[in-house]
């Protein structure tokens, strides 16, 4: 009895896992690097036309619910249009620049067949200067663009802007206290 548990779990153990076989498939990885960059390219196109007079009437557009009755001026067309407002103005503002930079790279990675042991410290990394570029946006664009009330781009995003608020309401009490 005990043999054939033993070489049940040999072949259990020596049968390779299939999804780690999809990924490891060159044809596979190929065509994952192509989307990797793909997205990461749209997503640099339609965040580039947010950031010009575009994004101006996109976002009036979005807030009003118009956007598919107007139309977009997007460069990447209505889907840029959201995902730009939500990324950059709702998000984490130009600091989802660095999600580009990570899906290109990512692309690049499983276009070349290159190992991807890396991959969660450098996404680690990322996510943690996402959110100081955020916060320091959110400082310099209140300060530059006089509450925002100037300009219908949030720098930092609402992350940044909000982070800002709480910071500025908890430096004004400390200092009230002493």
């Amino acid at each position: 009895m005990s043999k054939e548990k033993d070489t049940k779990e040999k072949k259990k153990a020596s049968k390779p896992n299939r999804v780690a076989l999809f990924f490891k498939d060159e044809r596979t990885r190929f065509i994952l690097g192509l989307l990797f960059l793909f997205l990461g390219a749209l997503m640099a196109l339609a965040f580039t036309s947010f950031l010009t007079s575009a994004g101006k009437a996109d976002s009036a557009a979005l807030q009003s619910g118009n956007i598919y009755g107007v139309g977009a001026n997007n460069w990447a067309g209505t889907f840029g249009a959201i995902v730009a407002e939500y990324c950059i103005n709702q998000w984490l503002g130009v600091a989802s620049f660095l999600y580009v930079i990570f899906f290109l790279r990512l692309g690049y990675r499983l276009f070349r067949v290159k190992p991807l042991l890396p991959l969660l410290p450098i996404l680690f990394l990322y996510a943690v200067w996402s959110i100081w570029i955020s916060l320091a946006c959110g400082f310099i664009g209140l300060y530059l663009f006089e509450g925002y009330q100037t300009t219908y781009i949030y720098w930092g995003g609402h992350h940044g802007y909000d982070l800002e608020q709480i910071l500025e309401r908890f430096y004004q009490s400390d200092s009230k206290q002493s």
